[in-house]
């Protein structure tokens, strides 16, 4: 099944999607709240950080993105979600990757 594609899709929506796929190429992805340690320290002991359910890593789901786009959910998953991770990231990671490619053949 082909995925959809809202062909209507604002210039300032559009915008707003390639920032989110060049801050996602570019984060480091460590959780915020305890720093990639997988722990909290409450003074007392150390629990299980919340954020990230004790993996060290931030994960942004659809939820959030859907938030910072100002959209429901249904409608991100449905439209934009494909199309921030395939073209987006997808062509993020080539650049990437072509770089990484012709920085090593230099060295």
């Amino acid at each position: 099944m082909a995925r959809k594609f809202d062909e209507d899709i604002a210039d300032e929506d559009m915008y707003r999607l390639a920032v989110i796929a060049i801050d996602e190429s570019l984060s480091d992805s460590m959780c915020g709240t305890c720093n990639g340690k997988s722990w909290v320290s409450t003074g007392m002991k150390r629990i299980v950080c919340f954020k990230c359910r004790g993996t060290g890593r931030r994960s942004r789901g659809s939820k959030e993105l859907a938030d910072q786009l100002g959209v429901e959910l249904k409608y991100y998953i449905k439209y934009y979600k494909y199309l921030v991770e395939r073209y987006m990231l997808g062509v993020l990671s080539n650049y990437e990757g072509q770089f990484h490619t012709a920085i090593k053949e230099r060295l």
